[in-house]
């Protein structure tokens, strides 16, 4: 179905006689243009790329929304920055060894689970694409490629770090009552790297389906019963191998939400991942 359209902006005026082949999700509109003259209007031009057997070139245009998605990923990680700060506080008000073993664990937890963002960087790139081809099928293929990347990733990360578990903090200190107060919970920075990476996962492909609203609400809700369970730890008084320990349970279970909570509407197709089995439209 050919048209004619002409968008205006302040400043520039363009014109576009295009064949429309799909509307996509996300916003996003196919062309397919045998003409384009394009000046940056009102709205984004995405790319231009090489159509495949129909023209010369073909522009994604999307609405522009960078406010509403950037004030969504500010509440989703001001919820994740306020579980750390309260694992930070409740730890300080141990002694000068445990606080000192909690920051090293930590450093130590994040860097190998940040490890996993690569994959997540490219899930979301990667499904993004395939869910504005409306390609069901590979939309799906890198879903559970990547899933199965994380958590090889992530046993690998448990396996390296109880290899290392006698050098690694000693790296960080030599102290003997820093090294006793770590023994307790370093298993739990080994077990819990599975379930790290796989979260991390998850966010990737969470934001190629456009999930961004939905990453808000679920990190407010899997930061409820993380730092619930964390202030449970007050209840052992002079016990700090105790309190420590009911932090970094505080963690797993964080990590352990974040994956249930993407995955329960993953499983039965649910917003926003109901557009990852949507199917080929036909020109």
């Amino acid at each position: 179905m050919a048209s004619n359209k002409v968008y205006n902006s302040k400043h520039v005026q363009f014109q576009v006689e295009a064949r429309i082949v799909r509307k996509t999700p996300c916003m996003l509109t196919t062309l397919h243009c045998s003409n384009v003259h394009v000046a940056l209007p009102q709205k984004i031009v995405m790319g231009i790329a090489n159509a495949e057997q129909h023209c010369s070139k073909a522009i994604y245009v999307a609405e522009s929304q960078p406010c509403c998605f950037a004030g969504l990923l500010v509440l989703r990680t001001m919820a994740s920055t306020a579980t750390f700060a309260l694992a930070t506080a409740l730890t300080a008000r141990t002694d000068s060894a445990h606080a000192a073993a909690h920051q090293i664990c930590l450093q130590l937890w994040l860097a190998s689970s940040l490890l996993a963002d690569s994959l997540a960087v490219a899930a979301q790139t990667l499904l993004a694409r395939s869910i504005a081809a409306r390609n069901a099928a590979t939309s799906q293929l890198i879903a559970k490629r990547v899933l199965k990347w994380g958590v090889l990733l992530g046993f690998v990360l448990a396996g390296a770090l109880a290899a290392s578990s006698g050098i690694l903090p000693k790296l960080f200190t030599s102290d003997p009552a820093v090294l006793a107060a770590i023994t307790p919970i370093y298993p739990w920075v080994i077990l819990t790297q599975p379930i790290n990476a796989l979260a991390f996962v998850w966010d990737g492909v969470l934001y190629g389906c456009n999930g961004f609203k939905y990453a808000a609400k679920a990190m407010t809700v899997c930061a409820a019963p993380a730092a619930s369970c964390m202030l449970l730890g007050l209840e052992f008084t002079g016990d700090f191998d105790a309190q420590l320990i009911s932090v970094w349970l505080g963690l797993a279970l964080l990590m352990v939400m974040r994956c249930l909570t993407i995955y329960i509407p993953y499983r039965l197709r649910r917003s926003p991942f109901d557009v990852m089995f949507l199917k080929q439209d036909t020109a």
